[in-house]
């Protein structure tokens, strides 16, 4: 694994806290929730739990049963696909309520940044030329985490969409 990436990546983070934390200094807090919202919300982050917890004790079994010969990724890889399957479960269950965009937030401008920063990782873990590869036995060794977050961000700005879609919302 070349350490240029985890480099990179730690510096994206960066920049995406900086901005964040620049965001809510001038605006305050961003995306008041009501009580329902919240709800969902507490119950949608519970599933997620869940969620991530399953994984990774499916993969712990097929480790411990297959006799420590097999697994399913390494566990860097594993801990990636986790967070990105539990923040995807926490999105759907929000989106599907109606409690994952805020009051005041324009859905539409968040799908498109959601969207640009999806597109961005992919691109940036197209640049990579090691972006999945295998060792002899079918275990994943290494899957580029950009092009893991930049699935997560698309499936979550499509999910948006298609939901503000179906509601007649713009």
């Amino acid at each position: 694994m070349d350490m240029r990436n985890e480099i990179m990546f730690c510096v994206g983070l960066v920049v995406v806290m900086v901005i964040i934390s620049a965001i809510r200094k001038k605006y305050g807090k961003i995306g008041a929730y009501d009580e329902r919202q919240m709800e969902v919300r507490l119950k949608a982050s519970a599933m997620a739990y869940k969620a991530a917890l399953a994984l990774i004790l499916a993969n712990g079994f097929v480790y411990v049963f297959s006799g420590k010969k097999f697994s399913l990724m390494d566990p860097y890889n594993t801990a990636v696909l986790c967070i990105c399957v539990s923040v995807l479960v926490f999105a759907a269950k929000c989106i599907e309520n109606d409690a994952y965009i805020g009051l005041n937030i324009n859905a539409k401008k968040y799908s498109m940044l959601l969207f640009a920063v999806g597109a961005l990782n992919i691109v940036s873990s197209a640049a990579d030329k090691n972006i999945i590869s295998f060792v002899t036995n079918g275990v994943i060794m290494y899957i580029s985490p950009q092009l893991m977050l930049g699935i997560l961000f698309l499936l979550v700005a499509v999910m948006i969409t298609t939901r503000k879609d179906k509601d007649g919302e713009r």
